[in-house]
């Protein structure tokens, strides 16, 4: 075709189709981690790299699985904590949350949780944050489980459950030393071992 006939027209590069978008923005309505408004700040940032037909249609995205939402607005400066505390071998401490009588999140009464961050995924709609953590009073009363005392275990903490993370001037404890890190950590395997992410220091039969 003539050049000049098309001047000042072109095809914009797109990084994502507008189904691929659409398909990002589901999984992140239906996520628990995410608390209501940083969802909807992020359905607007990637509506954005869409054209103005999709970004009109998302305006009116009425954000059907919105139910389970966090009520923990912290997430992604929580994330930005631990990911500094991995790269830099730093331990972490946090606040657990929990529902008061009257359904609301609220910070537990429970002692802060010291521990060292190892990675964290997304599993079941929820974030999971895997870490090495000093066994405690309470598991030391089971000797059936064979602990001992500076023991350490892994344990699996639903992030949208957490709060007030801080990174803290302590070395990384050495969960290499761990059994299951001695070979080199399979992850699937211990997905499909802990299907609810408990009890991560006990071995399925």
């Amino acid at each position: 075709p003539d050049e000049a006939k098309c001047a000042g027209f072109y095809l914009s590069d797109r990084k994502f189709n507008e189904l691929e978008l659409r398909i990002i923005i589901d999984a992140l309505s239906g996520s628990h981690y995410l608390s209501q408004k940083e969802t909807e700040d992020l359905v607007k940032q990637l509506a954005g790299l869409g054209s103005r037909y999709f970004q009109s249609k998302m305006k009116a995205y009425q954000f059907v699985g919105r139910g389970g939402k966090t009520e923990n607005r912290n997430l992604m400066l929580d994330l930005e904590t631990i990911d500094e505390a991995i790269s830099e071998s730093k331990q972490i401490s946090f606040d657990t949350l929990c529902i008061n009588s009257r359904g609301e999140q609220v910070v537990s009464d429970r002692p802060k949780v010291v521990c060292t961050p190892i990675r964290y995924f997304v599993k079941d709609r929820n974030y999971y944050l895997i870490a090495a953590k000093t066994v405690d009073a309470d598991l030391l009363q089971y000797k059936s489980f064979g602990f001992k005392e500076g023991d350490l275990q892994l344990e699996a903490y639903i992030l949208s459950n957490v709060t007030n993370v801080e990174k803290l001037d302590l070395s990384a404890q050495d969960y290499r030393s761990l059994p299951e890190f001695r070979q080199g950590m399979d992850w699937q395997k211990l997905l499909r071992e802990h299907p609810t992410m408990q009890l991560l220091w006990y071995k399925p039969e």
